[in-house]
């Protein structure tokens, strides 16, 4: 069993490098293989590589995992003698300005989704929008959570959103099965300035 402190840790420098990644590329697909590069440096800051058993898979590297797995960003998993365990399961998903603000959420909300049914102990949802519609999603979100009745106990929901400012909060499973109570709330790298930890 892994324990929250290791969970909390992970989660802490996967938001801080977020954090600290300062320019963003203009295109989609290019901001989701820099956000590959930015998981990928956490990963190894906290020991979670290859030669300690882990793998990370991603959906730009369908040739070696022989096609999209399960059509989600990326996944990294645990592997060793006593089997295999989830790591993190990542979503992103970046604001169309040619699409309307109600198609642009129903994409980000339709990839959020996917999280919850995904064996890990960090799901990690990244996306950009302006402040009202990122609002608005964060509470479809919660909803989304409350209503879904196969969480497993301690896994750590986090959110990283782009308005003007990047802004994240988590959310924490505390039990097994239903969790009405749960919500989403502020959640800043320890290098921040408060905010709750996951």
């Amino acid at each position: 069993m892994v324990s929250d402190e290791t969970i909390s840790e992970v989660a802490q420098q996967l938001l801080t490098n977020i954090e600290e990644q300062q320019v963003w590329p203009k295109r989609d697909g290019d901001r989701t293989i820099q956000l590959r590069l930015v998981l990928s440096e956490a990963a190894s800051k906290c020991g979670l590589t290859e030669d300690h058993g882990f793998r990370q898979y991603d959906k730009y590297e369908k040739k070696k995992w022989g096609g999209e797995w399960m059509n989600i960003d990326f996944w990294w998993w645990e592997e060793n003698e006593n089997g295999k365990q989830g790591w993190l399961s990542a979503e992103s998903q970046w604001w169309n300005e040619r699409w309307p603000p109600e198609r642009n959420r129903e994409a980000i909300l339709e990839d959020f989704q996917k999280l919850p049914s995904l064996k890990s102990h960090i799901k990690l949802m990244v996306f950009n929008s302006d402040k009202e519609s990122g609002d608005t999603l964060i509470r479809e979100f919660d909803n989304y959570l409350s209503g879904f009745l196969q969480h497993t106990g301690g896994e750590c929901y986090l959110v990283v959103r782009f308005d003007r400012n990047k802004y994240a909060c988590a959310w924490r499973s505390t039990v097994d099965g239903s969790q009405k109570a749960g919500k989403f709330e502020p959640f800043q790298p320890r290098s921040g300035n408060g905010g709750q930890q996951a």
